[in-house]
């Protein structure tokens, strides 16, 4: 049983509301307090939330953690990086677009509807904005290696969580909780084997590119991990996470090898391939029938294109403005398409870009990626001009994200935009104000 059920009678929340107030205080004057909490509720996933009325969702111990990182970053008093500032204004227009379509929707919902829709709307915003705001607090040198070090215990921690999880508690059911009753699978603390799978294929490139430029202690420590976290990725047996990062990995390993090893790339190049392939070979081993289902018959597979197929329809119903942020569940109930509001697709399809077609409308997919494209140039052309190896490693990281959400909803999901950001703004060039 959750320990959300614990604490959702009145007194608990009123108890935990006022430390919240209190942590919030502090918070808001120390930023490496606030990072720390982020940190720490990446650790707590989803064991403990304080649950909705009619929602199997609920408050986060992440939703409260992005607030106060949000509050530090805007009431400290330090001027922002011009990346940063640009960053922020790339995220406005999705912000804006986002909750005009539930307005205009609204008027087909009722008003808890309308409430509940907007909760996950001002959710999903702090969620975006955290990005511009951790790129400004790791443009010091002193926060960035305190972002890297805490990111790395993070990693650290879920990974043996997870190994932890799947030794004590391999059968999901046993918590009478989580989304589907997985078995034999690692979901740690998020309670999900795909995304918690996302989150380690993510990490992954970081975790390499940390360990080739580190020296002594340190680069053992990173190497640790990185070990831990290769294994917990395979026990996931997330076929979604291992094609993104293998297919990811694939694309860029040549650009990687031709951009360290310009007069003799062909030797490395190759080597790095047939690693990749390698690795392919032995996660398909260690995925047995789940890999074969890949290319045949997969019951999993048949029943998520069956509902692909159904948001795919109402998703051409309302091309431009969507249903509303976060009101796909209601327009679906109404459709006959959902029935059951306590199940973990209720506000959305496994493709993240077919849920934001059906929720906010074409513009809002073009609006919600121009950002991220934004990233991926800057990245790009740093790469290109000054052959900086962590700014492949952040398009790698982005390739990875991307791939992962045609099979599982990762662009929306809170804890793995908390961990793009984080990651993004260790790797993404900064400039300061009045610099280019």
């Amino acid at each position: 049983m959750f320990i959300a059920s614990v604490v959702a009678s009145p007194v608990s929340v009123i108890c935990a509301l006022g430390a919240v107030a209190v942590i919030s205080l502090w918070a808001v004057r120390l930023p490496r307090v606030a990072l720390a909490l982020l940190a720490a509720s990446l650790v707590a996933g989803q064991v403990e939330r304080l649950p909705l009325p009619g929602q199997g969702g609920g408050l986060l111990l992440s939703d409260v953690a992005v607030v106060l990182v949000l509050a530090s970053g805007f009431f400290y008093s330090r001027p922002w990086p011009r990346t940063a500032a640009r960053l922020g204004w790339w995220l406005v227009p999705f912000i804006g677009w986002s909750a005009f379509s539930l307005a205009v929707n609204s008027a087909s919902l009722t008003r808890p509807e309308i409430l509940l829709s907007l909760a996950y709307w001002l959710r999903l915003s702090s969620y975006l904005l955290l990005l511009p705001v951790l790129l400004s607090f790791n443009s010091q040198e002193k926060n960035r290696q305190y972002s890297q070090w805490l990111l790395l215990l993070v990693v650290g921690a879920l990974a043996l969580a997870g190994l932890l999880q799947l030794w004590l508690m391999p059968h999901l059911v046993a918590l009478n909780g989580g989304w589907d009753p997985h078995s034999w699978r690692l979901v740690a603390t998020w309670l999900d084997p795909n995304f918690m799978g996302g989150f380690f294929a993510i990490l992954l490139p970081w975790l390499g590119w940390q360990a080739w430029c580190r020296r002594g202690q340190q680069r053992v420590a990173y190497l640790v991990v990185l070990v831990l976290t290769s294994l917990a990725l395979a026990l996931t047996q997330s076929r979604s996470s291992l094609v993104a990062l293998l297919v990811g990995l694939t694309l860029l390993s040549p650009w990687w090898t031709l951009t360290r090893y310009r007069r003799m790339a062909v030797v490395p190049a190759m080597a790095l391939l047939g690693l990749v392939v390698s690795a392919g070979v032995i996660t398909a081993l260690l995925l047995g029938e789940r890999a074969w289902g890949l290319v045949t018959y997969d019951p999993t597979v048949v029943l998520r294109v069956e509902a692909l197929r159904e948001v795919w329809q109402l998703a051409a119903a309302h091309s431009w403005l969507g249903v509303g942020y976060n009101a796909y569940q209601f327009a679906a109930q109404e459709a006959g398409l959902v029935g059951d509001f306590m199940i973990h697709s209720r506000a959305g399809a496994d493709v993240s870009w077919l849920t934001l077609w059906v929720t906010t409308g074409i513009i809002g997919v073009v609006l919600f990626f121009l950002p991220w494209c934004w990233v991926g140039q800057q990245l790009l052309r740093r790469t290109v001009h000054y052959q900086d190896g962590a700014a492949l490693v952040g398009v790698c990281v982005l390739l990875i994200w991307f791939i992962h959400s045609n099979f599982v909803n990762s662009l929306l999901y809170g804890h793995l935009l908390i961990t793009v950001a984080w990651v993004f703004s260790l790797l993404l060039p900064f400039s300061s104000p009045g610099h280019d």
